[in-house]
């Protein structure tokens, strides 16, 4: 998995997770479930990437999530569904460029017994607006249990336009 995909990812998810895990610690029946409203979290963080990881040169990304939290009891275990929105900055030698907010959704399956199931992201990737006004977007759907990925954006084909106004 890409580093960068991957931080991204474990940050969001072992949130996710984490909680998603006591809720089937506590036994949620079906019915509370049923009835349970979204809950709403927020998440900001940093980190720098290597060289390679998205440009051919060390980028510090910072994350902005805002992400509404739905889990159900399933016949399986419990359903967690995350929608999320996103919003990027990316900056290297001094320069700094911020994304526009964009929609993804994070779904997790996870058994009685703890173990993940599946865990699928789909939505959007990546959005900034450009200096000539245009929109730069990628994305696609994500099975991180089996790395496959499947859209305009894949983890190998870093931020191109992006990283060339960071240059």
């Amino acid at each position: 998995m890409n580093t960068v995909y991957g931080t991204r990812l474990l940050r969001r998810v072992g949130t996710s997770c984490a909680v998603l895990l006591v809720a089937c610690g506590l036994s949620l029946t079906a019915g509370a479930a049923a009835r349970a409203t979204p809950t709403h979290s927020t998440d900001d963080f940093g980190f720098d990437t290597d060289p390679g990881d998205l440009c051919p040169f060390a980028v510090h990304l910072t994350v902005h999530n805002e992400t509404d939290t739905v889990r159900q009891t399933t016949a399986l275990g419990t359903r967690e569904v995350d929608h999320i929105v996103e919003t990027d900055t990316v900056a290297a030698h001094g320069k700094s460029l911020q994304g526009l907010p964009y929609h993804w959704t994070l779904t997790a399956d996870i058994d009685a017994s703890g173990h993940l199931l599946s865990l699928l992201a789909e939505g959007q990737t990546w959005r900034f607006r450009l200096p000539d006004g245009s929109i730069w977007a990628q994305g696609g759907r994500a099975n991180f249990l089996t790395d496959e990925h499947v859209g305009s954006w894949q983890p190998a084909d870093g931020l191109g336009v992006i990283c060339d106004l960071l240059a």
